[in-house]
């Protein structure tokens, strides 16, 4: 084996990297890390991907840029704004508008809501997968050698347990595993830079596609920021903006060529396009124009939508909508227990953020100009890419040991979280495994390969091997029963159990590492995936679930991955 016992394996060239996704309501972006810094992945010339996906009779999938096209033409199998169904009764109230004004089939399932399209019906999490996928793609499309495997994810902080467990869903069918999910004012926080130790409390003002929020974060006693206070998601939406402009041009039209638009479901997709459009122009111009080639026809022949548009004509439109965001805003600032004076930085994170008159209202509701030196619509994924290049960085193992899973396992146990508990202490045996053989270049990534080589070491204390043997079978047994929600244990058995596997850590470290290295040499440098079967009944019992290969080739994510993969803190 190349390089010293004890060294670990620190090469970005055999990690997989772990990517940051930001699923929006109107766009999905994704951040990558790039020379120790998040750096957001263009596709077709874009930073962001329309959050569209469209089904043909063949099949579904096709996402974003290609899919906006296919709304004027199949808008009927074109599925949009889908992330408003995550986690929703079809019978909801606030449901209903929504469902009446989408020209997809929204369709009740048990109680859920789904999308019915040709005959199948899909779950807002299984929609949501085919964007999550494009993202993957374009992930992978970047590295070109490497496999998007890991990933961060973002979450409105209205969002209630079970949504973010569908969203979290949707990023399991795309086959990525969520190694962190991050509140996305949070995420702007990261973003904006405001680790910092001055900064200590924060308003984050988002306005995107889909419910307005705002949030005030207050620093905890770690230096983290944590959610004080939220607002709820009724008070309005991103695109009530584009409603209101599009109400506009096809009223105007009407005065104009006296034709009624709202029944041409191709003609109101055409519109709200060039609204879109118009909006995203106003925000830097102070005057647009909205022209529609033949976008009507009547007995005089075909029609042109052709709409000047100012600023000031903008504003008026959307002043209610941007004033229903002010009592919030208040309201936030009263439940966390703080005054406007209080709040250093105010952030802004959504596209609809850009707007002028809406900086200048939060500006006057919070007495200081907001931050704006980021993009707003990419500061959230900016965020989670810096996340996951804190998951993507190697420190040295000795910063972290079994005792910051034993620490969590006696918090909860404290708590009487049992189920928690049982988490944990599983993470402290594995622990003590992984970072064992991690000194041996070895990375363990089933669970069969963990008994089989704590085993192994332990065979090489025989005057131990039962007691070490026995406290992993109590770690494994609460690896099952967190899955089982520690169905039938009692407190003071887990106190126990805390215990044995104190016991094991300090048995275990007392296994001579160049013994196992010795007895496991043989494999270290074979290419072929699984254990000969001519070695000694020993090693063919502890070592047939054990697949070893050269520690270049291996795929490795070391040990601090694999505390926050397991969540000890």
């Amino acid at each position: 084996m190349d390089g010293p016992i004890g060294a670990l394996v620190e090469s970005d060239a055999i990690r997989d990297p772990i990517i940051a996704v930001k699923f929006g309501y109107s766009n999905t972006s994704v951040a990558v890390v790039s020379n120790g810094r998040p750096k957001i992945l263009d596709n077709f010339g874009s930073l962001t991907t329309p959050s569209v996906v469209a089904f043909s009779g063949t099949g579904g999938g096709l996402v974003g840029v290609p899919v906006l096209q296919r709304i004027f033409v199949d808008s009927r199998n074109t599925i949009f704004g889908f992330k408003r169904l995550i986690g929703q009764q079809f019978h909801d109230a606030n449901l209903q508008n929504y469902i009446n004004n989408v020209p997809f089939n929204v369709v009740d399932f048990n109680g859920d809501v789904c999308v019915e399209v040709f005959g199948t019906i899909y779950t807002p999490s299984q929609i949501i997968s085919f964007v999550v996928k494009e993202m993957k793609k374009i992930a992978e499309n970047h590295f070109r050698n490497k496999f998007a495997r890991d990933v961060v994810i973002t979450i409105p902080p209205y969002f209630d347990k079970l949504q973010r467990q569908e969203l979290k869903e949707s990023f399991q069918h795309a086959n990525l595993r969520v190694v962190d999910i991050i509140d996305e004012p949070t995420a702007a926080a990261l973003a904006y830079g405001l680790e910092k130790p001055l900064v200590k409390t924060v308003a984050v003002y988002h306005l995107g596609g889909g419910p307005f929020n705002i949030s005030i974060l207050v620093k905890n006693s770690k230096g983290a920021f944590e959610i004080k206070s939220t607002s709820d998601s009724n008070v309005v939406m991103g695109e009530d903006f584009d409603n209101a402009l599009v109400n506009y041009l096809v009223g105007i039209f009407q005065q104009l060529h006296g034709i009624d638009l709202t029944a041409d479901t191709v003609a109101m997709q055409r519109v709200r396009q060039a609204a879109v459009d118009a909006k995203c122009e106003l925000s830097s111009r102070t005057q647009t124009l909205v022209f529609i080639h033949n976008i009507a026809i009547d007995v005089n022949g075909p029609k042109n939508m052709f709409i000047e548009l100012t600023r000031p004509i903008f504003e008026r439109l959307t002043i209610d909508l941007i004033n229903r965001t002010i009592e919030p805003c208040r309201i936030v600032m009263q439940e966390a227990n703080i005054k406007a004076s209080d709040i250093q930085e105010v952030l802004l994170t959504g596209w609809m953020t850009r707007m002028p008159k809406i900086q200048e209202v939060v500006q006057s509701v919070f007495g200081k100009e907001p931050s704006i030196f980021i993009n707003p619509e990419h500061a959230i994924v900016i965020g989670a890419g810096y996340k996951a290049c804190l998951l993507s960085k190697h420190f040295d193992s000795k910063h972290y040991d079994d005792k910051s899973f034993l620490e969590a396992a006696r918090k909860y146990l404290k708590e009487n979280d049992l189920t928690q508990c049982c988490g944990k202490l599983w993470g402290s045996v594995t622990y003590v495994v992984r970072n064992f053989y991690s000194k041996l270049g070895i990375n363990i990534v089933s669970h069969s390969a963990y008994k089989g080589l704590c085993y192994y070491a332990a065979s090489f204390n025989p005057d131990r091997f039962r007691a070490i043997k026995y406290a992993f079978d109590i770690g494994q047994s609460c690896h099952t029963l967190f899955y089982r929600n520690a169905a039938g244990l009692h407190a003071d058995i887990l106190a126990e159990f805390c215990n044995d596997i104190e016991n094991f850590a300090e048995e275990f470290a007392k296994i001579n590492i160049i013994d196992v290295y010795d007895g496991i040499k043989s494999f270290l440098n074979d290419a072929t995936p699984y254990v000969d079967w001519t070695f000694n009944y020993r090693d063919n019992e502890y070592l047939k679930d054990v697949c070893f290969k050269h520690f270049v080739s291996v795929d490795y994510c070391g040990i601090e991955r694999f505390l926050y993969n397991h969540r000890a803190f």
